[in-house]
C-alpha cells in the first residue's frame, strides 16, 4: 500500500542513470500523466 504524502516525511537524493534510461522514464511518465519522480517513487514502493 502506498501511503499518502502527508503520512511520511520526504528526503531528497540524487542518482546517476544513463541518458537513455532517463529518456525512457520521461516517456513512460508522460504516458501515465506522472512526473519522473512520481513514477520512480511508485516503482520503489512496490519493492
Amino acid at each position: 500500500m502506498i501511503p499518502k504524502r502527508k503520512e511520511y516525511r520526504m528526503i531528497q537524493t540524487t542518482i546517476r542513470i544513463p541518458v537513455e534510461l532517463h529518456k525512457r522514464l520521461k516517456e513512460l511518465a508522460k504516458k501515465k500523466g506522472l512526473t519522473v519522480n512520481a513514477l520512480i517513487v511508485q516503482a520503489l514502493w512496490k519493492l
